[in-house]
């Protein structure tokens, strides 16, 4: 397994969005306390495509606008993730899937700047063949 790249920025090469392709399911766990407390694990079902569009659901939320921004996969959050947390945007920091399991960090966030409020948690997802 790999683990996410450092949460500091995208690293200078770009992820190789041919490695994603696929279908990955699998959960998130929020690193603060009182989202992990409330919501428990967040599923995640996520399916890249070869032509390097994306769509998907975390939790209640589908993915909608989904771009790659060097390591990063980015996208609009559309309904709620939860009924308890308020977060429209998705930043999925990740390095090359190891065969069939990803590990990667991730921020659900109010826009994809800066955000105070941000909620960070880790997601283990397994492509499904």
């Amino acid at each position: 397994m790999n683990a996410a790249y450092p949460l500091g920025g995208c690293a200078s090469k770009p992820l190789d969005q041919s490695k994603l392709v696929g279908h990955w399911v699998g959960s998130g766990t929020f690193n603060e306390s009182d989202p992990e407390h409330t919501v428990g694990a967040l599923p995640f079902d996520l399916q890249f495509t070869a032509d390097g569009s994306a769509t998907g659901h975390v939790g209640g939320a589908s993915l909608k606008d989904v771009q790659f921004v060097g390591r990063e996969v980015r996208a609009i959050l559309v309904g709620q993730v939860h009924p308890s947390i308020s977060k429209d945007h998705l930043i999925l920091m990740t390095n090359p899937p190891d065969q069939d399991t990803m590990e990667a960090g991730f921020h659900l966030k109010s826009n994809h700047a800066a955000d105070v409020g941000m909620l960070t948690g880790q997601a283990k997802l397994t492509r499904v063949k």
